[in-house]
């Protein structure tokens, strides 16, 4: 992994709105063999042998995604290659926290290398790192994706199953990350929304990975009635109207970075994004009792 490949809270309560599990079985659409083509994963084609369904392990039902030493030892070093997921079709519209998380297993009969599940986005063409876990000969490691520093690194057990889980918590704009359901570090908020999760292999790294679940949550309390609040974007002006006074704003960009902050005052209001970029963008608006979290693109 290292700097290359690298690249809720308690005050409210959630309720998952959406939720997708991937265990590579047959009733699911796998088969066994590559997976490059199947369900919209996607292998570069000179490793794509390296990527397979397979019986030999699983961690649920019967089968799992096989990570195999790359027998034609072409892997470019420094290169993002591995098995990847568009999750575009998936991707949080709108919630409060995102989770993902994934069953690996390391084989320790690889000789060195590592494996890693990382989340992405995108902004124009350029994929953006979201998070990543890895691990490699009985160690884990977490990088602290704001400055590409080491957070974690650990010693854990090859050949068993752990579970990894990356939750991203766009109010408080944090990180968390768990191993076998145990909070190991809260890092920053990188992006905010994602289009693709994967699973890497570097060296000799050889392993599993099996029962994916992704989930997203909204608030049940303590959000702004939808009916009560309107918002919308004319030219260069991001207009807000709601039944109650309106306390405050902040927009934060595709990174995960604070973008505009406001004080506000009144029921309707008109906030001036003409410094803004084009592009996707994150706003929270909050009342004296309530907030509002929502998406808009700004253009040029």
């Amino acid at each position: 992994m290292r700097k290359k490949l690298l690249l809720l809270s308690a005050l409210f309560f959630a309720v998952t709105i959406n939720a997708q599990d991937t265990s590579f079985e047959a009733d699911e659409g796998y088969n066994l063999g590559e997976i490059n083509g199947q369900n919209d994963w996607d292998v570069l084609s000179f490793i794509s042998p390296a990527f397979t369904i397979t019986d030999e392990q699983a961690s649920e039902g019967d089968y799992a995604l096989k990570l195999d030493v790359d027998q034609t030892g072409i892997i470019p070093g420094g290169s993002i290659a591995g098995a990847i997921k568009n999750i575009s079709n998936l991707a949080p519209s709108n919630p409060d926290s995102y989770e993902i998380s994934a069953d690996l297993y390391f084989d320790s009969s690889s000789n060195g290398g590592e494996i890693d599940f990382y989340i992405y986005g995108e902004m124009g063409t350029e994929a953006l790192p979201g998070a990543a876990m890895a691990i490699s000969d009985e160690r884990l490691l977490i990088v602290e994706m704001s400055d590409f520093s080491t957070a974690v690194d650990m010693q854990i057990e090859n050949d068993m199953f752990h579970n990894l889980k990356m939750a991203f918590d766009f109010i408080n704009q944090e990180t968390l990350y768990y191993l076998n359901g145990d909070l190991l570090y809260t890092g920053s908020l990188n992006l905010s929304e994602f289009t693709g999760y994967g699973f890497l292999k570097t060296g000799n790294g050889k392993g599993y990975a099996d029962n994916i679940v992704t989930s997203e949550n909204t608030l049940k309390t303590n959000q702004i009635d939808k009916g009560d609040f309107v918002h919308f974007v004319n030219q260069n002006n991001l207009h807000l109207q709601n039944n109650s006074s309106l306390k405050n704003i902040v927009i934060y960009n595709i990174l995960g970075q604070e973008a505009v902050s406001k004080d506000l005052d009144s029921k309707k209001e008109r906030i001036n994004i003409e410094s803004l970029k084009s592009g996707v963008y994150m706003a929270k608006v909050s009342t004296y009792q309530n907030t509002k979290t929502f998406k808009f693109i700004k253009k040029d």
